[in-house]
């Protein structure tokens, strides 16, 4: 059961990596000015990958071993993943592209671009809370086989 929970939040870590710069990327391109790639750049989702999939994998493992979880237990759990994720995914996710557009971080002034990314991850972090309890959720309900809908 344990092994299966962690396989279902790699599954919907990899959904939502895919799904959410996806989102992010045609939500800021259309606030731009218009869309000009629809999909965005690989280092996005690579970054996005790196860091979710652990953390979606912890939690899965983490939501097998409760049967019940109050919803303010559950939005702390998903406060302290999408804090997790956004650490991840903007310093070292960040780095990851820098060398993948780049070639190397030569050019890069790491000391002053990790810093203000993660500042701009804990800012977004009202935003991003909020859609990280609705994904985390559906692994939740996934995980112990709760119905999605209550009306009969």
């Amino acid at each position: 059961m344990i092994f299966i929970s962690i396989i279902k939040g790699i599954i919907v870590g990899v959904i939502t990596a895919f799904v959410v710069p996806f989102i992010c990327i045609n939500g800021l391109s259309g606030l731009y000015g218009g869309l000009y790639n629809v999909f965005g750049s690989r280092w996005t989702y690579i970054a996005y990958l790196i860091a979710i999939i652990p953390t979606f994998g912890y939690v899965g493992f983490y939501f097998s071993n409760k049967s019940t979880l109050s919803n303010r237990h559950r939005w702390k759990v998903s406060a302290i993943s999408v804090f997790i994720i956004s650490i991840i995914a903007n310093s070292v996710g960040l780095l990851i592209g820098y060398i993948l557009v780049l070639g190397s971080l030569e050019t890069v002034n790491v000391e002053e671009v990790v810093p203000f990314m993660l500042l701009l991850g804990t800012l977004l972090l009202p935003i991003t809370i909020p859609l990280g309890k609705f994904i985390l959720d559906i692994l939740y309900r996934w995980i112990h086989k709760i119905p999605f809908s209550t009306s009969k």
